[in-house]
């Protein structure tokens, strides 16, 4: 942990991953429940679920095949982020009728946001053995971060009695994701020297 926190590029691709895995474990967890209290069927809103995730595969597959001819990553992390963001305003200001439109959106830049998160792990790193020390702490820090999120969640739902504050809580986080992608998403590798000096 302590490495990281000597290489700003490091601690970037760490938070970008942390940042991403948070709001993409809340959608995960709340999001068929969150578009049922909107007023969708229970059978509808799962559909439009499987049918998010599944689409959420595309840019997955898409970015791994064109990841290393991109050197600069910032207009990628800017797209994911807005189309996130896009996704949770659908269902903020739309209700049962943007839940479908919204919920596909999430899937499409989760994804993407997704991709971008494990690429950078590799693409960040000055060599093989910088990556996987990049990509073991790195991963092990933001899944433990991210951990939390769906509890907190239901948590905040129970106490609000409504899906709301969480949707606005996941859309300050795609805010942070998308700022600190900016950083990750430079050009720039972190080399052994940043994590040992």
């Amino acid at each position: 942990m302590a490495a990281l926190l000597r290489s700003r590029l490091a601690l970037a691709v760490t938070l970008f991953m942390a940042t991403q895995a948070l709001a993409f474990y809340v959608v995960l967890t709340w999001l068929t429940e969150i578009m049922i209290d909107l007023g969708l069927p229970r059978s509808e809103a799962g559909l439009v679920f499987a049918v998010s995730q599944l689409l959420g595969v595309l840019p997955i597959i898409g970015l791994s095949l064109v990841a290393h001819r991109v050197g600069d990553d910032r207009i990628l992390v800017l797209s994911a982020g807005s189309v996130t963001a896009a996704g949770v305003l659908m269902l903020l200001l739309f209700g049962s009728g943007g839940a479908a439109a919204g919920a596909i959106l999430l899937g499409l830049g989760q994804g993407t946001s997704f991709a971008l998160a494990l690429t950078f792990f590799v693409s960040r790193a000055g060599d093989d053995a910088v990556a996987a020390e990049l990509s073991g702490t790195g991963q092990s820090v933001a899944y433990l971060i991210a951990a939390g999120g769906p509890v907190l969640a239901g948590a905040t739902h129970s106490l609000a009695g409504a899906w709301s504050p969480v949707l606005i809580g996941v859309g300050a986080v795609v805010l942070a994701q998308t700022a600190i992608g900016v950083i990750a998403g430079r050009r720039g590798t972190v080399s052994h020297a940043d994590l040992t000096s």
